[in-house]
């Protein structure tokens, strides 16, 4: 048989279990979800899931949107943590960047 046996298909319920593995995974890791840069004006996210990087402006909707899904998937504290650490350590900048984020926070549903 070329190419071998035909790939299972994943039911939507396998896929949700892979997609929570997947922040359960990155919530409990060492390593940064958030990558700091200069003037607390952008940041790199490390989505869990797609492995895939985001290049985002901090003040974009597109990036209070995505902090608030990882925050409803269990990220939330740790990218908190995170900014936190980039204020103290970084940029008193990024304390801002998270009192923005925490005012546009939605609750989880």
């Amino acid at each position: 048989m070329a190419g071998g046996p035909p790939k299972k298909k994943k039911n939507k319920e396998e896929e949700k279990t892979t997609e929570e593995s997947a922040f359960l995974s990155a919530k409990n890791s060492q390593h940064n979800t958030l990558i700091p840069m200069l003037d607390a004006e952008y940041v790199k996210i490390r989505h869990p899931f797609l492995h895939k990087d985001f290049h985002l402006k901090t003040s974009s909707d597109e990036f209070i949107n995505m902090f608030n899904e990882f925050s409803q998937k269990g990220l939330g504290e740790k990218l908190e943590r995170e900014l936190v650490y980039f204020a103290e350590n970084y940029d008193p900048k990024w304390a801002d960047v998270l009192a923005n984020l925490k005012s546009s926070i939605r609750p989880a549903t």
